[in-house]
């Protein structure tokens, strides 16, 4: 019980503390979040960083500019801190780095227990060969300081095909069980308005380890958007707002089963756009 109001689920029957101890720790843990109460407090300094960074599953990880390429823009490596903690009985953190990807990151994600690090490669410039390249998500494991595939990814590159070519993108990226969900949101500037309804917000759910692609969900012009969350492992709730002024919260069941290798137009079955929760509008005062 105590665990379900926590919002937990119990551990591994190899465990070998007792439910005595792992009840105390629960106990200790939730009244540590309550009252904001550490038990120690660690420095860490990190040079030569970027401004990209994620904070998740008790590991830091802090984007790094290149030391060796100097026409590199943005983030080229990770520098990652896991935070020692007393539930995990260790005592001191662990500290590795990713030197260098060998290509500039916009942007990335991970989930540490399954040692999987997302990278959103930085957009291509298009070409008169390629006139609208896709976009590369790369699959890498997460504590590999030289940066190889994920052994469990079977295409550790998933590519995202947009509608037409666009300089700047950013992201949304999350990772629930065998599923890896992104949000491809163009950067829609004031010379941008005339193809603005072909420059949407566009989630795409993979099944990461297979590389197949279960569904994707593109916002309708005129609507924004800037995240998403699952509130089921099948069910994705994506807040966006109309026109800048009224907001939504959309809910989607996904599909049970796709086939589809690469995300684009037509290539995956549909979401079921389940319900829309309607706001009152927002105002200036």
């Amino acid at each position: 019980m105590a665990l379900n109001e926590a919002g937990y689920v119990d551990g591994p029957s190899t465990c070998t503390i007792s439910t005595a101890e792992r009840l105390r720790r629960l106990q200790h843990h939730q009244s540590a979040w309550k009252d904001l109460s550490w038990t120690r407090l660690d420095s860490y300094s990190i040079d030569h960083r970027t401004g990209t960074y994620e904070l998740y599953g008790g590991v830091y990880a802090q984007g790094l500019e290149s030391l060796t390429d100097s026409t590199s823009e943005g983030t080229r490596g990770l520098e990652l801190i896991e935070f020692p903690s007393v539930l995990r009985n260790q005592t001191e953190g662990h500290k590795w780095r990713i030197p260098d990807f060998g290509f500039d990151v916009k942007d990335f994600g991970m989930d540490p227990d399954k040692n999987l690090l997302v990278l959103m490669e930085k957009p291509p410039k298009k070409s008169t060969t390629q006139p609208n390249p896709p976009l590369s998500v790369h699959l890498l494991a997460l504590r590999d300081p030289d940066s190889k595939p994920h052994p469990l990814a079977e295409q550790p590159i998933l590519y995202y095909q947009p509608r037409i070519w666009h300089r700047k993108y950013h992201y949304w990226v999350q990772v629930v069980g065998d599923l890896l969900a992104v949000m491809f949101m163009p950067e829609v500037r004031q010379q941008d308005e005339a193809i603005s309804d072909q420059l949407l917000d566009e989630v795409v759910i993979w099944k990461w380890k297979t590389g197949k692609v279960v569904t994707s969900i593109r916002c309708e012009p005129g609507y924004d958007s800037a995240s998403f969350s699952f509130l089921t492992n099948d069910i994705v709730v994506i807040p966006c707002t109309k026109d800048e002024t009224v907001p939504e919260l959309r809910l989607y069941q996904l599909p049970a089963t796709s086939t589809a290798s690469q995300a684009s137009e037509g290539s995956s079955e549909a979401s079921t756009l389940l319900a829309i929760f309607h706001f009152p509008e927002f105002t200036d005062s």
